[in-house]
């Protein structure tokens, strides 16, 4: 019926991954970095009270966080955040570089 029928939609409106596609760029969403930022805090916050005396399960769980990040946002162009969260501090992990 409808065969030679196409539909032209907008670019942003299916892909919600955390991503914002425009047709030159990609960023990472707002939401994803703020998530980011705020288990940081909480195990900064946790690491901080035990005066840097965490346990190895704890920073291996942030690392894991900071990890995931640190690859969701290389598919996009954020070269400064990826900069400022990429490198890990070995004597403080909750540090930025």
């Amino acid at each position: 019926m409808h065969n030679n029928l196409f539909f032209i939609f907008h670019y942003t409106i299916f892909i919600n991954m955390g991503y914002i596609i425009r047709p030159n760029y990609t960023l990472v969403r707002r939401r994803v970095v703020n998530n980011y930022k705020y288990k940081k805090a909480k195990y900064l916050e946790v690491y901080e009270n035990q005066k840097g005396t965490m346990s190895l399960v704890e920073i291996k769980q942030f690392l894991s966080v900071r990890a995931s990040f640190v690859s969701h946002i290389k598919h996009a162009n954020s070269f400064n955040l990826y900069n400022k969260a990429g490198r890990i501090n070995e004597t403080n992990p909750f540090a930025y570089p």
